[in-house]
């Protein structure tokens, strides 16, 4: 299976799944629930334009996208067994994959820019020629910032986290959270204003 995930993505001209391939499909899924790896092969070159132009959309990344693409075909490898046709067609079994790997892999990015930048902005708290004092100065701010995120609603600490930590916009959010791109800008208005509220009460304006 590695030289499958390995290889190129030749999937069909502009990332549409022909209807008449439909049952081409549904017979290479049976076979590759068999454990045969020519059928997942077959499926990969039917599908990987769709799946890496779809990963590529949502994370904006090239290597991000090879990397929810691999993942995809593992667990297609996987739970072929538990498709069932009836219950929906193979396009939408792989894009619901895709938008899950996809949306878990920026998550976990977001957590991993959370603990670089220690919740505190450093980057927006840097002084050129510190010294002791306005280091105690930069370290409390740090801490007091790091306190107020952890205070916040989780859907608010996400989509902050999301966009001024992970660099996402907007609409790049509300896609990757399966979200209406208004309910992600009143999180993160109603984010701004909590933390300035935390932010008062601790004597530090914003």
């Amino acid at each position: 299976m590695r030289n499958v995930l390995e290889s190129g993505h030749s999937g069909l001209v502009g990332g549409q799944l022909e209807r008449e391939d439909e049952a081409v499909l549904v017979a290479l899924i049976a076979g590759i629930a068999q454990g045969q790896e020519s059928a997942l092969s077959q499926f990969y070159d039917r599908t990987s334009r769709l799946v890496y132009g779809l990963a590529l959309r949502i994370t904006g990344d090239a290597d991000a996208a090879e990397e929810v693409s691999s993942d995809v075909y593992a667990q297609v490898w996987r739970t072929a067994v538990q498709f069932d046709p009836q219950k929906g067609s193979t396009t939408t079994w792989l894009v619901t994959m895709v938008r899950t790997r996809a949306i878990d892999l920026i998550r976990k990015r977001i957590r991993i820019q959370e603990r670089e930048t220690d919740l505190a902005g450093q980057e927006l708290w840097t002084c050129p020629n510190p010294n002791p004092e306005s280091q105690h100065v930069l370290t409390e701010m740090r801490s007091r910032i790091k306190a107020a995120m952890s205070q916040l609603a989780e859907d608010q600490r996400e989509v902050l986290l999301a966009t001024y930590f992970a660099g996402l916009t907007h609409s790049e959010i509300a896609d990757v959270l399966r979200l209406p791109l208004g309910t992600v800008k009143t999180r993160i208005r109603l984010g701004l204003v909590n933390l300035r509220r935390l932010f008062e009460t601790q004597g530090m304006g914003l």
